[in-house]
Formats: structure tokens, C-alpha cells, sequence
């Protein structure tokens, strides 16, 4: 279908909503729904995208899966079967409809009468998708080439990641990765269902729309977008997301996400999320908002700490001079991040005072994070000190000491981060008994 995007645009968008209300998504978890104030217009059908798939149903799968089989169309036969597996995990029962998994069952059994193996095909595509969903979710992963070759993968990808998106019964979050894996496939469906997004009542599928647009690089958005961004009468919600649009597109926007990080009117939640935005755009830009913000009189010590964790990942020499008090601070979260900080930009001069840190803190996080980063360092002056921590009360500080004994000395004890705690208590076992022997070989003259 031909259409013209400047029109649908200024269709679309004047009917959005100038702020969120409350109200009831279509599926887990509730989802805020965008109100439309009295003088907006209605949505005239001609302006209203269609998508290039129709919206799917149980009951219209079930039908596309028997009429593959008829036909012995194997590739719409597993992908069909793909996209009933996927409503069997993702969808609640009660939008499954009566019977889903018995009616799965014998619909399954028949497709592998034809084409056998299918089955277990289908299963490892359904899980192939669920595997990379949170990756798709994570800010930044439009410029992931692994994970646009994993999409790919996915048979009739396209065609799956439609379905998914169009279907209202499955959970907001699974829509939206659907539609960001139709972007990393540069599928023009996409945009046909993000505009409908747009027009929509759901809020956590309007944000994902104006987040999609912005990623997309369409820059007749670019204008509008930066005036919604400034427009006060919007939600914060709202606003950061057209703003972090804009700025993709060009045009102005980071003004307006300085603005909300430093109301103190605008929820936690919500600054967290302007800190999140100003991540994912050019350090040159942002990371001068974050260092004013990190060096304000009174900041929320819970946004400092993502605040020093991203300067920090971007390695902003800047906060150099700076981060000796915050490792000083009170707060466990700010003391973390700027010791895993220090590490980053490798300054050695706070190393004696992460290393004293280290042996009077009762805080097994801080403790953890001053063994970490000596031993990333290679600051083996202070492996004598961190050897001791070995018999912690702590289990995670006695893991982290084994990591960084491992780092340090070259020997292979059998940590691994995040293992099976038995595994990691058998190399605790295993590097106390190398420690007596290390310390009384350091005593002998």
C-alpha cells in the first residue's frame, strides 16, 4: 500500500495523547494508557497503516498450520508451529482459549506425521526468539551485528516477529522485542506497525513506537518529536522518549532530558530513565549533563551511582579528580560505583585507599567491589591483604577473593563468576589450602 509518511504523521501524532492516564493493558503487566483529550481529532480510516500480515488469532494459526500440512508447505508449517509454541509459553491461559494445549497437541502430532522432526525444529526456533528478547530489549541493540545475525537465523523471521508484534495477547514486553527484531531485519512492516503504536491507547507500546522511530533514522519525525520533547503538558514518560528520538534524528532533545534529571518534581523512576537515555546517546553530548549532575550539592544517591557507573563506561577522565570522595561516601551503591570507577580509569593513586577500605568495611558489596578492582589493576602489592578475605563470613567476598587470587597469581582453583555455589565452595577449599602454603613460603628468610 502506498501512502505518504508526512500525512500520516501529522495525523497520527496530533491524536496522541498530551499525557498518560491509568488504565488496564491487554495483557501482563498492566501498562498506563495514553488519554485523548476532547479537542483531538479521531483517527479517519484512510489514515489507518495496515499492516502487511493480518492480525493473527489462535484460531486462524490453527487453521494456517492444518492447511500447510494439506499442502505440505514445510516452511509455513514450521513457522506456524513456531508461533503456536510461542503462545503456549508466552500467553496467558485465558487468551489462549479452551483446550489450547490438547488442541496443540494433536495439531503437532499431524505436522509431524508430515514432516517429521518438525517438531523439535519448531521448539528450538520458539526458544531461539524467547533466548534473544531480553537482548533486544537492552538500549543500543539496533547496532548489535551478533544479534542481527541470530535474528536472522530464525526461520521466517519476518513473518513470526509480525504475529508476535500484532497479537495483543501477548505480553507488552514480547511485542516490543518482535518489533525491534523486525528493525535489526530492516522489514518495512515494521513501520506499519509502530505507526499504529503510535495511535494507540497502550503506553508501554506507544514509548517502544516513538523508540523505534527514533532508532529507524526517519528524520521526517525529526521537527515533531523535538517539539513534543518541550511540550510541558506531556508525561516525563513522554517526553524523554521523543526526546531521545530527536536527538537520534538530529534535531533537539537533550536539553529537555538535562531538564527532567534535575527536577526534583519528576519521579525516581523516571530520572533513572533520562539517565538510561543520555547513555545511549554521543558521550561528547552527555556526559557533561552527568558530570554536572554527579557534582551537584545535593544528588539523589540513588541516581548517582548510575550516573558515575556511565561516565565511568565511557571512560570520562574528568570525574578523575573527583571520585576519591564518593569511594569516602556513605552510601553503599555511590562507594561501588565509584571504586569499580577508579578501576576503569585505572587511577592508581586511590589505590591504598580502596585497599584500606577494603579491610575495615563490614559492607560485603563495597568489599567485593575494592577486591575486584585491585585485582583487575594488577595491583599485586595488596595480595596479601586480599588472601585473607578467603575466610569471609561473606560467600560472595570469599568468591570474589578466589577470582582475584586466580587473577593474580596465574593459578587455576576452579572459580567461576556466578557458578554453582558447590563448585565455588570446592575451590574456596581448594585455594585455602595453596594460601597456607603461600603465606609460609613468604615467611621463610
Amino acid at each position: 500500500m502506498k501512502r505518504t509518511v508526512t500525512i500520516i504523521l501529522g495525523a497520527l501524532l496530533c491524536w496522541l495523547a498530551p499525557q498518560m492516564g491509568i488504565g488496564e493493558s491487554n495483557l501482563r503487566p498492566p501498562s498506563p494508557k495514553v488519554s485523548h483529550t476532547a479537542t483531538d481529532p479521531s483517527p479517519k480510516a484512510s489514515s489507518t497503516p495496515k499492516p502487511q500480515v493480518g492480525v493473527p488469532t489462535v484460531e486462524n494459526s490453527f487453521a494456517r498450520l492444518s492447511a500447510a500440512v494439506a499442502s505440505k508447505d514445510a516452511a509455513a508449517a514450521l513457522s506456524t508451529l513456531t508461533f503456536l509454541k510461542l503462545i503456549g509459553m508466552e500467553v496467558a491461559e485465558p487468551f489462549r482459549g479452551a483446550g489450547f494445549p490438547a488442541r496443540l497437541s494433536e495439531a503437532e502430532g499431524k505436522a509431524e506425521e508430515a514432516f517429521p522432526g518438525i517438531s523439535r525444529h519448531a521448539l528450538l526456533r520458539a526458544n531461539s526468539f524467547i533466548a534473544i528478547r531480553s537482548r533486544l530489549m537492552v538500549e543500543g541493540f539496533s547496532t548489535d551485528a551478533t544479534l542481527t545475525s541470530l535474528a536472522g537465523e530464525i526461520p521466517s523471521a519476518p513473518w513470526l516477529c509480525s504475529s508476535v508484534a500484532l497479537a495483543e495477547w501477548f505480553p507488552e514486553d514480547t511485542r516490543i522485542a518482535a518489533l525491534r527484531c523486525l528493525l535489526l531485519l530492516l522489514e518495512k512492516g515494521a513501520e506499519d506497525i509502530a505507526l499504529a503504536w503510535m495511535k494507540g491507547d497502550n503506553a508501554a507500546l506507544t514509548l517502544a513506537a516513538i523508540n523505534y522511530f527514533g532508532l529507524a533514522g526517519n528524520k521526517e519525525f525529526a521537527k515533531i518529536f523535538s517539539e513534543r520533547a518541550a511540550n510541558a503538558k506531556l508525561s516525563f514518560e513522554l517526553r524523554i522518549e521523543y526526546a531521545l528520538a530527536a536527538e537520534r534524528l538530529d534535531a533537539s532533545g537533550i536539553e529537555v532530558l538535562r531538564d527532567i534529571l534535575n527536577s526534583s518534581p519528576a519521579p525516581q523512576e523516571v530520572r533513572l530513565r533520562c539517565i538510561r537515555a543520555l547513555g545511549a546517546l554521543a558521550r561528547d553530548k552527555s556526559a557533561p549533563i552527568l558530570l554536572q549532575y554527579m557534582l551537584a550539592e545535593t544528588p539523589d544517591p540513588l541516581l548517582l551511582g548510575p550516573v558515575i557507573n556511565q561516565l565511568a563506561e565511557w571512560k570520562y577522565e574528568a570525574i578523575a579528580p573527583h571520585l576519591g570522595r564518593f569511594i569516602k561516601a556513605g552510601d553503599t551503591q555511590v562507594q561501588v560505583a565509584a571504586i569499580r570507577a577508579a578501576g576503569t580509569l585505572t587511577i592508581s593513586r586511590l589505590y591504598p585507599t580502596i585497599a584500606e577500605i577494603m579491610i575495615f568495611t563490614s559492607q560485603a558489596p563495597v568489599k567485593t567491589a575494592c577486591i575486584r578492582t585491585l585485582s583487575e589493576c594488577a595491583a599485586a602489592e595488596y595480595l596479601p591483604k586480599i588472601g585473607e578475605f578467603l575466610y569471609d563470613r561473606d560467600f560472595s567476598v570469599r568468591v570474589e577473593t578466589g577470582l582475584a587470587l586466580q587473577l593474580l597469581t596465574g593459578q587455576d582453583f576452579g572459580f567461576i563468576r556466578n557458578a554453582d555455589a558447590a563448585e565455588n565452595e570446592a575451590a574456596i577449599r581448594k585455594a585455602r589450602v595453596w594460601w597456607v602454603d603461600y603465606k609460609a613460603n613468604l615467611s621463610k628468610p
